[in-house]
């Protein structure tokens, strides 16, 4: 009988690649930016062709975050090649850098926590359970 791995490939691979492009980021990057930004996750595609690397910065200021943004964008393809040479995977998938929000989760939990209570006639949900 084979042994099933419970953890997919694609799960172990976004794994190892956020931790990758976090030791660049960390250490590599140019200095204004080195410490002051976190991966907080990777999604691949289902083909392991396109990886989104979510990116938050410390200091949520809009022009730094657009001056971050710019930088990785520009940096994607070098980071790619650091990859395909520091990995031992047959193709490194095309990387995308996007933002990621810290409060968008939060914004959305209570929209659907407002929802569910104009749904049940509650102004706001019973403190008392």
């Amino acid at each position: 009988m084979a042994h099933v791995n419970p953890y997919p490939r694609s799960v172990r691979v976004a794994s190892l690649l956020q931790q990758e492009v976090a030791g660049w980021l960390l250490q590599d990057a140019e200095a204004p930016w080195n410490g002051l930004a976190t991966i907080t996750r990777v999604e691949l595609s289902r083909d392991m062709t396109k990886a989104d690397i979510y990116v938050l910065l410390h200091d949520d200021d809009e022009p730094n975050v657009k001056s971050l943004m710019a930088y990785l964008k520009g940096e994607a393809g070098r980071v790619r090649g650091r990859l395909g040479r520091t990995l031992h995977m047959k193709r490194i998938p095309q990387l995308v850098f996007r933002y990621d929000h810290p409060y968008a989760g939060a914004a959305r939990v209570d929209q659907l926590i407002q929802g569910i209570s104009r749904e049940s006639g509650q102004d706001e949900p019973d403190e008392q359970g």
